[in-house]
């Protein structure tokens, strides 16, 4: 790939989504010049590796990574249903290669099926053009399944029933991912009790999610840096 002619100012960061596996190829040339200084990236994990492994041979420039995860919604029986289903609904953005990923999303659906999980919405192609999944919602799964414990780029939920919130700490906390949690409670003492408790951060994430903060104050820390000025007011040695 032809490096492209860039500007001998450019200092700001780059920021791309790419869900494919091999578009780290592609991204590689563009985060690794030295006038880069500080490259932001959306993806898969997979990618996210290859980016953190180039830039390191480069010049060991900070990079933020956002690479997904499972993104947990805790409901409890004191509030308003419809509303919580309203806040909780997340979009995914799929883009080249989208047959392949249609293929793998099926995989999953069919992998956790065959284990007992129950599907309660969706599951099955959408039309009879193109490659589209129905959107997809699991019951009665179990904590080792597929659909739990790894990252799935499409509309593919688990409802899962709970009465010991010990127990729901030991599920959602179980995952190699912490990008973003949700509580929902009319009862502020517990809700923040668990949303304490919660191994996630937005956007950016912990573990296998990726580094570094997006969005809020947090974000500005990982385009800037510390810089001390010693001024000598008349004080001689």
């Amino acid at each position: 790939m032809t490096m492209p002619l860039l500007p001998d100012n450019l200092t700001a960061s780059i920021s791309a989504i790419q869900l494919r596996p091999d578009s780290a190829s592609l991204l590689v040339p563009l985060v690794t010049p030295v006038i880069i200084a500080d490259p932001a990236l959306a993806g898969s994990t997979l990618v996210g590796y290859k980016i953190q492994e180039a830039v390191a041979k480069s010049n060991l420039k900070d990079v933020t990574l956002e690479l997904g995860g499972k993104c947990l919604n805790i409901v409890f029986d004191d509030v308003d249903l419809e509303q919580a289903i309203s806040w909780s609904t997340h979009g995914i953005l799929c883009v080249p290669a989208l047959p392949l990923f249609c293929t793998h999303i099926k995989d999953y659906i069919a992998s956790d099926k065959s284990q007992g999980a129950t599907v309660q919405l969706g599951g099955d192609w959408h039309g009879m053009e193109g490659f589209w999944i129905q959107p997809t919602i699991f019951t009665d799964s179990k904590p080792d399944m597929r659909i739990l414990r790894e990252k799935i780029f499409g509309l593919v939920g688990v409802v899962i029933k709970f009465l010991d919130e010990e127990v729901v700490f030991q599920q959602v906390n179980d995952t190699e991912y912490g990008l973003a949690s949700a509580v929902f409670s009319h009862n502020i003492d517990c809700a923040l009790k668990v949303a304490h408790r919660l191994q996630a951060i937005p956007f950016g994430g912990l573990m296998q999610s990726g580094i570094g903060c997006e969005l809020g104050e947090y974000a500005l820390h990982s385009y800037t840096n510390v810089k001390v000025v010693h001024i000598n007011l008349g004080l001689k040695i």
